[in-house]
């Protein structure tokens, strides 16, 4: 869910609240009904097909039901390392540009209002061995002159692309 706060420190404060009452996540309607119009969905680590599968990446996606001012993503990749999940790479950001704020678009056979998707993820894969991956994906946005953040972490997947 986004939640309403002032500062990122504050929002991952509530989100973890929110994550240790409903463990299994709470529904999107839910969400909907107690912070606001819009849904963080993760998406799983994979290699890029228009990078000659050299290299990794995720794609996030918020979508909304009404119109917001703003939108910024920014996500972190970490790989298995043994028995430690470990960051790989820095955290990249991607801000929704005016067009993306105007144009809807179809997420999972539904229509929205808002629809951008982080599409700036760019890992170079060290070899071909499968490792396991995930990332973490935070979302801030502009609504009724509010700020609303989310947080949300993608699958994990075993991947053929090695960390560095």
């Amino acid at each position: 869910p986004y939640v309403e706060a002032d500062t990122e420190e504050e929002a991952m404060r509530k989100l973890d609240a929110i994550e240790k009452e409903h463990p299994q996540g709470i529904s999107a309607q839910a969400a909907y009904k107690r912070y606001g119009p819009c849904t963080l969905h993760p998406a799983g680590f994979h290699t890029r097909k228009s990078a000659g599968y050299k290299y990794g990446g995720v794609k996030p996606v918020t979508v909304c039901t009404k119109k917001v001012t703003g939108i910024k993503m920014a996500s972190q990749l970490r790989v298995k390392n043994g028995l430690m999940w470990v960051k790989a790479g820095i955290e990249i950001p991607q801000t929704a540009n005016d067009k993306d704020l105007r144009t809807g678009g179809k997420y999972k056979k539904k229509y929205y209002t808002v629809k951008f998707t982080q599409t700036n993820m760019k890992y170079k894969c060290k070899g071909t061995k499968k490792h396991k991956w995930s990332a973490s994906s935070i979302g801030r946005l502009r609504y009724q002159g509010r700020t609303l953040w989310a947080r949300v972490t993608s699958p994990i997947l075993s991947v053929p692309c090695g960390p560095h």
